[in-house]
């Protein structure tokens, strides 16, 4: 009972602080932005955070070819874990008739 007041008024708290609306100045950011991006609308050129840069035909083609090699290396994995997993559940199967056909029974005496 001893929580009760305290979880109150931080819920009090957190209800004021979320319904009220932060203070805005009017028309002041609007313009500001408005005006960069008229200014760099004009430049043409990529922002500083885009990297621009652009790759050799050579360096394409060659992560072309591993790209390719990558793929097949990644069919052969499935399909040789597709295999496994056939070959795991007959095998589980099999081994557990065995094991119930060798197992008897404890016989009481």
């Amino acid at each position: 009972m001893k929580f009760v007041p305290v979880f109150s008024i931080f819920s009090v708290v957190l209800a004021g602080c979320s319904t009220l609306d932060m203070p805005v100045i009017e028309g002041s950011n609007a313009e500001w932005i408005e005006e960069r991006r008229l200014e760099r609308q004009g430049e043409g050129a990529a922002p500083v955070s885009v990297p621009v840069y652009e790759s050799s035909p050579i360096i394409r083609s060659h992560m072309n070819v591993r790209m390719i090699e990558v793929l097949e290396q990644r069919d052969a994995l499935i399909a040789e874990s597709e295999e496994l997993d056939d070959e795991a559940g007959a095998d589980t199967e099999e081994f557990l008739r065995n094991g119930q056909a060798r197992t008897t029974p404890p016989q009481g005496d």
